[in-house]
């Protein structure tokens, strides 16, 4: 029976392994300073590796000595806007208005993106009777992008910033010396903050700063993960990381008229005054999507290893980012989505020099789940080709550093999107004007976009 059950779920993974899926998005897989090095290749079957145990916890079985491991990576990311125009529309309450040529500063940007540290930190402690305890901590989900207060896109996107924290329990058990199954809880930070200019677009009553939303909140998953060691050379593994739901609370200021905010500036006045400026309270939901990892390392000799990883990342779990702000005019925005799943599909190597260096390399695709009549100005994302190499120093017995670089070269694409955006609030006051059954606004904009990134990345693992 038992034969049987590693047989099946040996056959399973290899058959799926092929599959080209993938990720993209907001997601990050600067996850392990050692596994960058070979494109994440190997990152759910790599035994004996701790910085893998985020990714499939059931590698901790494999892991004879506690050790603990900190590092982190250095994105370099770029995007490039060019060729950029707009046109913008305000509704009324009795009906609206034809969309009208954005005026701005720029029509192109050098430069979108935001350089950023990202963490990581794992631990892991053998147990009795063929439990393993671990902990991660890393950063899975992060993204930001920023276009000039005067650019022509301005109306539909400014800031779009998402980071998250996770930080995971992780409990293997080793049926044997073959086959291994564990589980983990993720308990998740995460941050969010989206800004544009609403309104007039031009003209006396356009504003001139962006109204802002920015929330935060914890949210609770959980992680499940197999390894099958068919032989001492060979291990494949499977693990899925589960979706985590959010309700994200905050503040933001909104603008809709030219001018400071007027005094007092709390949306949930009703005043005429002070309705259009002012300062509200702010919910967001988000969904990040669950992840199913598929991976194979093969020792071909006692100097090469082979690594190969299929990870689908299910963005239809990810609707896009609900926003409420319910003192205020404007009460909901939807940055939507309708993403589609994707994937990443990575092969590397590493090589054994001697006994104090190890070198690896690899190459990926990223998929990205974005969709090209949908794609907007905030996320403007497309497939990507992933170059990365890296190397091990065996300092001493108990000391090693991973140093790895890795390139990302994304498609270019042209954007042509359109976009309804908020609803609004009744008011009392005979006043303001009733909100009609159109959404407050309308953008469209066009524009080239073309980028790549740059990852390097440093770690150090003490094996006491």
């Amino acid at each position: 029976m038992k034969n049987n059950l590693r047989q099946s779920l040996f056959t399973l993974i290899v058959l799926a392994a092929p599959t080209l899926l993938f990720a993209g998005g907001f997601q990050s897989n600067d996850l392990s300073p050692r596994l960058q090095g070979q494109a994440m290749a190997g990152d759910g079957a790599d035994a004996g590796d701790v910085t893998a145990i985020f990714i499939n916890p059931a590698i901790l079985s494999t892991i004879t000595k506690p050790e603990v491991y900190v590092g982190g990576s250095y994105d370099a990311s770029r995007l490039s806007m060019k060729n950029a125009s707009a046109q913008h529309g305000q509704f009324s309450g009795a009906g609206t208005s034809d969309l009208l040529p954005v005026t701005g500063t720029s029509t192109s940007q050098s430069n979108l993106a935001s350089a950023k540290i990202l963490p990581t930190f794992y631990a892991a402690m053998p147990l009795n009777h063929g439990f393993t305890y671990g902990i991660s901590f890393t950063s899975p989900w992060s993204y930001q992008t920023n276009y000039d207060a005067g650019s022509v896109v301005r109306y539909m996107a400014q800031k779009t910033m998402i980071t998250s924290y996770n930080l995971s329990g992780l409990l293997s058990y080793a049926v044997d010396n073959q086959l291994s199954f564990a589980a983990g809880i993720q308990s998740q930070y995460l941050e969010a903050e989206i800004s544009n200019f609403d309104g007039a677009a031009d003209g006396a009553s356009a504003t001139t700063q962006p109204s802002t939303t920015g929330a935060d909140n914890m949210g609770l998953g959980y992680l499940l993960g197999a390894l099958y060691s068919p032989s001492d050379v060979t291990h494949v593994g499977m693990s899925y990381r589960s979706k985590i739901d959010y309700q994200l609370h905050g503040r933001g200021d909104q603008y809709l008229l030219r001018g400071p905010q007027a005094s007092p500036a709390d949306c949930s006045s009703t005043s005429s005054s002070t309705f259009n400026n002012c300062h509200t309270n702010v919910q967001m939901g988000v969904t990040t999507p669950s992840v199913l990892n598929m991976s194979l390392t093969q020792q071909l000799t006692p100097q090469w290893q082979l690594d190969f990883t299929t990870q689908v990342t299910f963005w239809s779990d990810f609707k896009g980012i609900d926003i409420k702000t319910p003192d205020a005019y404007i009460i909901d925005k939807q940055v939507e989505t309708s993403w589609q799943n994707a994937a990443l599909f990575s092969v590397g190597s590493n090589y054994q020099l001697n006994t104090h260096w190890i070198l690896r390399g690899g190459v990926g695709y990223d998929e990205t789940p974005t969709i090209s009549n949908t794609r907007d100005a905030r996320i403007p994302d497309n497939n990507k080709i992933l170059a990365a190499m890296g190397a091990t120093y065996q300092l001493n017995q108990h000391l090693r550093i991973d140093a790895s670089y890795e390139h990302a070269f994304m498609d270019n694409q042209h954007l042509n999107s359109t976009v309804n955006d908020g609803e609004q609030r009744a008011f009392p006051d005979a006043m303001i004007p009733a909100p009609s059954t159109s959404p407050y606004q309308a953008n469209q904009v066009t524009a080239d976009y073309s980028g790549s990134a740059d990852l390097v990345a440093l770690g150090l693992n003490y094996l006491f």
